[in-house]
């Protein structure tokens, strides 16, 4: 999410910046980065909360992979998704 954000508010602020440019910077290709600003879809409660973590099991865990695939759904089936996730991360470590 920290990504995310960050190369966001370059592209806004930086005339002229292209994510070909970012990719290349990052040593990534289009679409990894494009995969990682669509992560800004999210509602701002999942922002939020990717974006407080810190633990790095936890941060490892909710990886843009893992995430992908709620970036195509709406805002309510996003939130759904993602309560599965944390319970999923919760059973996980309680272990």
């Amino acid at each position: 999410m920290h990504y995310a954000q960050r190369w966001s508010k370059e592209l806004e602020d930086t005339p002229g910046l292209t994510v070909a440019q970012v990719a290349e910077r990052e040593g990534l290709s289009r679409k990894q980065v494009r995969s990682v600003l669509r992560l800004r879809r999210f509602p701002a409660d999942i922002q939020k909360a990717l974006a407080n973590l810190s633990d790095p099991g936890e941060i490892d865990f909710y990886r843009e992979r893992r995430l992908r695939h709620l970036t195509h759904l709406n805002a309510s089936e996003q939130l759904a998704g993602f309560a599965k996730l944390q319970q999923r991360w919760e059973a996980q470590n309680r272990q």
